[in-house]
């Protein structure tokens, strides 16, 4: 009589994969197994000495490849405006991202300068949150860069 063969569960095929793959196709991937599925971003332009400098919040969500930020003011004479991030941008973001080790980013950055923004930056990842608060926005790749893309300011 024939040996009957055992087929092998389909399920544990994906979680193989999924285990040796680990998301390393993600488009903006922080490190192999790691890829970040958002980033939350708040500039506050508390301290800084000008009235025309915007406060800013918003996020980026690769999920659904979108970008959406807010500008607001405290001098009542600008009125607060909303802008998207193109896709463009958002490939850009991801590149940056796939070159970027975020477990290397500090907590907390600061310059010795007064008056100076501080920027809020959260990357939620599929393993991992990373906070990165960077009073004078002089933070380490990937920040500057980021903060390039993102803070559209003119």
């Amino acid at each position: 009589m024939p040996l009957k063969q055992k087929s092998f569960p389909l399920w544990m095929l994906f979680a193989l994969l999924f285990f040796f793959l680990g998301g390393a196709g993600h488009p903006c991937a922080s490190g192999p197994q790691d890829p970040v599925l958002r980033i939350e971003f708040k500039l506050s332009a508390m301290g800084v000495e000008s009235e025309h400098f915007p406060s800013i919040e918003g996020k980026i969500d690769f999920a659904a490849d979108s970008g959406i930020f807010t500008k607001s003011y405290y001098n009542p004479a600008y009125k607060d405006s909303t802008y998207y991030l193109s896709h463009a941008e958002i490939k850009q973001v991801a590149e940056l991202l796939q070159t970027a080790d975020l477990s290397r980013l500090q907590p907390d950055y600061r310059i010795t300068w007064t008056d100076q923004p501080t920027s809020t930056v959260i990357f939620h990842t599929a393993h991992a949150l990373y906070k990165v608060v960077d009073y004078g926005l002089k933070g380490d790749y990937p920040l500057q860069a980021l903060y390039d893309i993102v803070y559209k300011i003119y």
